[in-house]
């Protein structure tokens, strides 16, 4: 764990949240969860958005550092997440109204 911190504290702040173009060519916000290293699974991770977070968790990289198809594949979310044309999005259910 200390490692982690030291390695937080060295890290620049990566800024605001990415812009992501929305419909009808607004900005909006996007947070894009990775579970890097089960950290947002654990009982150390309490947060109010804990549910929520883990919810949307775009990609999975736990044991990719050995399994290079794995890395690929979860890769391959991450980048549809960041898509803004509609490629980057699940469709949406139709209306039963």
């Amino acid at each position: 764990m200390k490692e982690r911190s030291e390695k937080l504290k060295s890290t620049p702040h990566p800024g605001p949240l990415p812009d992501r173009g929305g419909e009808g060519g607004r900005k909006v916000l996007a947070l894009i969860p990775l579970n890097l290293d089960g950290f947002l699974f654990s009982a150390d991770y309490q947060s109010g958005k804990k549910a929520e977070i883990t919810s949307r968790v775009a990609a999975n990289f736990v044991g990719s550092e050995h399994d290079v198809e794995l890395f690929e594949q979860e890769l391959e979310k991450v980048l549809r997440a960041l898509r803004s044309d509609k490629g980057g999005r699940e469709t949406p259910p139709m209306a039963r109204l």
